[in-house]
């Protein structure tokens, strides 16, 4: 059955982004061949490695709650780390490629109703936990890398209190730092992505309002100036948080990918040239939950899983910049 999520007490709704769930299940239940596919899933994170030249995959929740690690390459999916020490199984983790120092990233997430805040790192063969005082657990929290700084950049969230936070934090690989408490006022977040051609950490958020007839939210774009997050001139997409967004590489800008299951049009939004439009409609069938990044070496954003009415997918698709596909893994 699927969890109740921790809900802020506030005068807006947050759709749920969490399949079903059950015991930890990072690993195989028995011998033999790994499975090509990843098991079907919503709630979980996905980031681009280019050092190894891969979107790689973590946890989230369907059958069971997943703590397992996948690469995909544009043809297969493989199956990473199934021995050593690893992450628990969680949904809504913070998943960011370091690409200064080769490392993946893990951060938080929750595993049933228990916030996490531990910090992960993954060299390309194992995993290593980080030691150190760092943000306080958190849902709905989002994060990037941002390579004119060279760190890893966290924001907001929801606390166990229910309450949002606005807060700024950096990793650079051996200590969290807090450099903002302050964040745009009634705002939620989104996502977060970075937009090598104006070289800022981009943060999508959504107005914390009542919600339009369809039940979608007013939504803008705000930006790291280095000290303060600065709004992006210009409305954003109205859509139902939460929805994945990820870079569209060095040439610049961002795709934000509306799985439209509450107001039943699937949507793909790009922003280029400082502006957002709706480039398709066409695409998966109905979703939440579902995550996306950008493969640099192929030019193409990935998308996997999701649900939708109590069902959860393990579809493989990609966009080529103008329209989707879905990809049979071999």
């Amino acid at each position: 059955m699927r969890p109740t999520l921790l809900v802020p007490v506030l005068s807006f709704l947050v759709s749920s982004a969490c399949g079903g769930s059950g015991g930890d299940d990072g690993g195989p239940t028995g011998g033999g061949v790994q499975p090509t596919i990843p098991p079907a899933r919503s709630g979980h994170a996905m980031a681009y490695d280019p050092v190894r030249r891969v979107v790689l995959m973590f946890g989230g929740s369907g059958s069971a709650t997943f703590g397992d690690l996948w690469s995909w390459n544009g043809t297969r999916w493989t199956r990473l780390a199934t021995s050593g020490a690893q992450p628990s199984a969680r949904d809504d983790a913070i998943l960011v490629f370091d690409d200064t120092r080769q490392r993946l990233v893990l951060f938080g997430g929750r595993s049933g109703q228990t916030l996490l805040s531990d910090t992960w790192e993954w060299d390309g063969s194992a995993w290593s936990q980080k030691t150190g005082t760092g943000p306080e657990a958190r849902l709905h929290a989002v994060g990037a890398f941002d390579a004119q700084r060279s760190v890893v950049r966290i924001y907001g969230g929801v606390g166990s209190d229910d309450v949002p936070r606005t807060d700024t934090w950096e990793w650079n690989g051996t200590t969290w730092s807090r450099v903002s408490t302050a964040g745009p006022a009634d705002q939620g977040a989104n996502q977060m992505a970075y937009d090598a051609g104006r070289q800022r950490t981009m943060l999508s958020l959504f107005a914390r309002t009542q919600p339009n007839a369809d039940r979608t939210y007013p939504s803008g774009l705000w930006e790291w100036n280095g000290s303060a997050w600065a709004a992006v001139a210009g409305a954003g997409p109205m859509f139902s948080p939460v929805q994945p967004m990820t870079t569209l590489g060095a040439a610049g800008g961002l795709l934000l990918v509306d799985g439209g299951a509450l107001q039943g049009t699937f949507s793909t939004w790009a922003w280029q040239n400082g502006a957002w439009s709706r480039v398709s409609t066409a695409g998966p069938s109905l979703r939440n939950g579902h995550a996306v990044a950008y493969d640099a070496a192929r030019n193409r954003v990935v998308l996997f899983g999701g649900f939708r009415s109590g069902q959860d997918f393990n579809d493989t698709w990609e966009w080529n910049g103008s329209a989707w596909t879905q990809v049979t893994p071999q």
